[in-house]
């Protein structure tokens, strides 16, 4: 996550409330997929999922996500 310091701590605002939604919506789709497991183990999402979430919970700012920098110009798979 951008905007914090190297101890974790976030410093914007903006940042910790973007942070605290995304992590919110990530964790709502695991409890969603680990009751939906027939095994009944908890379910964790791959590093694309959780891109996935950020990418539809972050704003959009000349039609690039905010808060991932120059990650923007990095292709990704659709």
């Amino acid at each position: 996550m951008t905007h914090a310091t190297s101890d974790g701590v976030l410093v914007d605002p903006a940042s910790e409330k973007l942070f605290h939604r995304v992590a919110t919506r990530i964790e709502e789709r695991e409890t969603q997929l680990t009751q939906q497991s027939p095994d009944g183990l908890p379910v964790t999402l791959t590093t694309e999922e959780a891109d996935r979430i950020f990418e539809e919970v972050a704003p959009k700012k000349k039609e690039q996500t905010v808060g991932i920098g120059s990650v923007n110009e990095v292709a990704r798979a659709t």
